[in-house]
């Protein structure tokens, strides 16, 4: 999540854990054929450690599982067992190439036999186990390629997020806005709805920024304060919104979504903005 107000700029970006990869050797030229029980054998795999852990299941994704293939296939070509191969993009944008929603993705590689050892060498990797228990995620695509008598495997997790248009994007967010100010016992906040605010939120989009001090403001009488942010997950208030939310003197607000894929978001994300006006609107 990034937060900017018209004074202020900054933020956290994503984050994507990526294990150590594993030794790579040489592998005969072979036919590549995808191996489809094998990937399901390894999902199945990964749910049954999860559970012994106390974790939830993870859903398997189609979406994941098409990125984790093709990057197997690759590594299958190129007899390497790496994140990423030569000419080929990270991790993030090749899941994001697919259409996928997501805040977060980690990524396990390897070359065994058959899944049943390679799921136990990721166990006895600290970075590999650490992604299966990733206690972010809620889903896996597992994509495997054999190559004579190798196996090669890409496990990819990520957290997926709902699909959301500008107007069940903002809904949600001046929904949080009014429960967050009722739990103040302050004057409750009524929401006023504002075209000029999406508008604003959609020109931070374009320019992949929070920054909205080069930004016009909404011409709007009144406007005491304008917050903007973006995240992949607009259930997620930023510590900057709460404070304002918790000031005595707004009475009533707006908000502006935009979803848009952008360099620091290649997944996309939501271009936020809200307005606070005084009592004298």
């Amino acid at each position: 999540m990034r937060v900017g107000a018209r004074s202020w700029a900054g933020g956290v970006g994503l984050l994507a854990l990526v294990p150590l990869l594993l030794a790579a050797g040489d592998a005969p030229q072979r036919a590549l054929t995808p191996d489809p029980a094998a990937e399901r054998e390894l999902v199945n795999r990964i749910n049954q450690t999860r559970e012994r852990e106390g974790l939830p299941r993870l859903k398997s994704d189609p979406l994941l599982a098409q990125a984790a293939r093709a990057h197997s296939l690759e590594m299958a070509r190129q007899r390497q067992v790496t994140h990423r191969l030569p000419q080929e993009p990270g991790l993030r944008p090749r899941v994001a190439a697919t259409g996928l929603r997501f805040d977060f993705v980690g990524e396990n590689v390897g070359r065994a036999r058959d899944a049943a050892l390679m799921h136990e060498d990721f166990l006895l990797s600290p970075g590999h186990r650490q992604n299966i228990l990733q206690t972010r995620v809620n889903a896996v695509g597992v994509g495997a390629v054999r190559a004579g008598d190798d196996l090669f495997v890409t496990e990819n997790f990520a957290r997926v997020v709902p699909d959301y248009d500008s107007e069940d994007a903002e809904k949600l967010v001046a929904r949080q806005v009014k429960e967050l100010r009722k739990q103040t016992g302050l004057p409750p906040l009524e929401r006023e709805t504002l075209g000029p605010v999406r508008e604003e939120a959609c020109a931070l989009a374009a320019r992949d920024t929070v920054d909205a001090s080069h930004q016009p403001a909404p011409r709007l009488r009144g406007a005491l304060h304008t917050i903007a942010y973006s995240s992949a997950d607009p259930e997620r208030i930023p510590e900057q919104l709460r404070d304002e939310v918790a000031r005595q003197r707004p009475l009533s607000f707006s908000v502006g979504a935009c979803f848009a894929r952008s360099p620091s978001y290649p997944a996309g994300a939501y271009w936020v903005v809200v307005v606070f006006y005084s009592p004298q609107k």
